[in-house]
């Protein structure tokens, strides 16, 4: 029993880390690949441009160059052309990582070959060239601005002499006007003049008309003569009246029409003066504005020309959180875990040969009377090479099931929120496990074999082979009934569980 438990130590100690760490890079492979997840990622302060991306392309190690973080929106050499179109960062598939397993050397060798070669041969001459690029585009672009300021300036003296003219047009024309209401003034009072001239000669007709009427209404005999004297001044004052009535009421009509035009004339006049200010005003004021913003423009690009280039910033995927998290884990393993298995399966595998010597030496007095029963050697020392190997056998099967499936299946379900991956793929360590569980087994039975051999094991006297067998007396059919027995009690059957072991200790 406690073989098997040390048995099962061993290899779960053996087996566990092992396929825990291939079962983190099997399922790490998977999501990988499935994202399509970049090789490298490189950053820098200026962007890239598509004349970085022709150079990336072309190098060996690069496969596939993308702005995206996933690989799929490659960017393909023929579409590499010189344009104004500027990528925060670009993520790079390196050539031979799909061929390469998840987190393994191969991979980082191949990423890191790759990361070298971007820092030696692409990365220097690109930046310096980015650099000058940079810099005359910065300085093209100020020098643009500043010409916008210009004409901004020049604009707006336009404006200011514009608003200047229309303020003295707007003073002339209200003169002109003022001059011409003086002269609907003056004729106003010339027409008021003849309307009361003109009264004064009706009510001096009028007068007449009277007289005459009187004069013939006084007489005792009115002739024809008076009645047409007086019926003849009569519509003489009439006619008169209402032809000066008409003819003065169509001056004033004519002056009230000019006056009522000068009047709209002067309003819309206003109007359009206001209006026209006020649109130089609103012009005036985005220009300044304008003015503002280009300067601030310009003073924000001469402080990008004092900013240090810098050299590109070239990362793995070790600075994605959740790889990074995956990555530490399986290197833990690697370097810890699994070595202090190794020697924990080491500890066991000698505790199994001590164990195994012991049970052989702690059982010499039981063997000798064995021996004196006339059991031979060849009988007794494979009951205790079989039950140890037995025991070993089953905890070393047993700690390979639960190290090497269910000890990796429990971790990835525990860190599955963590690392951000389910179970894909298990990683069984069979070349580990069927070497340690063979060695361990080999050992602990040959250690039992050889204990039993060196320090107990006399040949027990006998005839030699070539003699021929003596009949069978009492004595010796008695020997032969003992040895059946005891292999019936001490051998292994078939149906029989290894726990009941009759020897100490097994």
């Amino acid at each position: 029993m406690i073989m098997a438990l040390i048995a099962f130590i061993g290899l779960f100690a053996l087996s566990a880390p092992a396929a825990i760490s291939k079962t983190v890079q099997k399922c790490a492979e998977d999501k990988l690949d499935k994202d399509h997840v970049y090789d490298l990622k490189l950053s820098y302060d200026l962007g890239f441009t598509d004349n970085d991306i022709s150079p990336l392309l072309a190098s060996d190690s690069v496969e596939a160059v993308s702005p995206a973080p996933d690989i799929t929106a490659t960017v393909t050499q023929n579409s590499a052309i010189d344009t104004l179109t500027v990528y925060p960062s670009l993520y790079l598939k390196v050539s031979g990582t799909d061929a390469a397993p998840a987190l393994s050397t191969e991979y980082t060798g191949l990423v890191d070959n790759a990361k070298k070669d971007i820092e030696t041969n692409i990365e220097p001459s690109l930046s310096a060239a980015r650099i000058q690029s940079f810099t005359s585009e910065i300085n093209r672009k100020i020098s643009a601005l500043e010409s916008s300021i210009s004409e901004s300036e020049t604009k707006s003296s336009e404006l200011d002499q514009e608003l200047s003219t229309i303020d003295e047009d707007y003073e002339k024309l209200m003169d002109d006007m003022r001059e011409e209401q003086e002269s609907i003034n003056e004729a106003k009072d010339l027409i008021q003049s003849r309307e009361k001239s003109a009264q004064t000669t009706i009510e001096n007709g009028k007068k007449n008309l009277t007289g005459v009427l009187n004069e013939v209404y006084g007489k005792s005999q009115v002739t024809a003569s008076d009645l047409s004297r007086a019926q003849g001044l009569s519509n003489y004052v009439s006619s008169t009246e209402k032809s000066l009535h008409s003819s003065f009421t169509s001056e004033w009509s004519e002056i009230s029409a000019l006056e009522t035009r000068m009047h709209e004339e002067q309003v819309e006049l206003s109007e359009q003066t206001e209006q026209k200010k006020q649109e130089i005003a609103t012009e005036k004021a985005q220009l300044s504005q304008n003015k503002i913003d280009t300067a601030a423009q310009i003073e924000s690009l001469k402080a990008r020309l004092n900013t240090k280039g810098g050299r590109w910033i070239i990362e793995d995927r070790s600075s994605i959180p959740s790889y990074g998290k995956i990555l530490s884990a399986y290197t833990t393993l690697n370097t810890r875990f699994i070595p202090l298995g190794l020697l924990i399966y080491i500890i066991s595998l000698i505790s199994c040969i001590a164990i195994a010597v012991s049970i052989v030496t702690r059982n010499k007095a039981r063997i000798a009377s064995w021996r004196k029963s006339g059991l031979d050697d060849r009988i007794i020392s494979p009951v205790f090479t079989r039950r140890t190997g037995l025991a070993v056998a089953i905890g070393a099967l047993i700690g390979v099931i639960v190290g090497g499936l269910i000890s990796p299946v429990a971790y990835m379900y525990s860190y599955e929120k963590i690392f951000e991956l389910s179970v894909t793929r298990l990683g069984f360590p069979i070349l580990p496990a069927l070497a340690g569980t063979a060695a361990i087994i080999l050992a602990s039975a040959l250690a039992s074999f050889l204990t039993y051999e060196l320090k107990i094991g006399v040949k027990n006297p006998g005839k030699p082979k070539s003699d021929p067998k003596p009949e069978k007396d009492g004595n010796t059919l008695k020997i032969d009934q003992l040895q059946e027995k005891f292999l019936k009690k001490y051998a292994i059957p078939e149906n029989r569980d290894p726990q009941e072991d009759d020897i100490d200790t097994i």
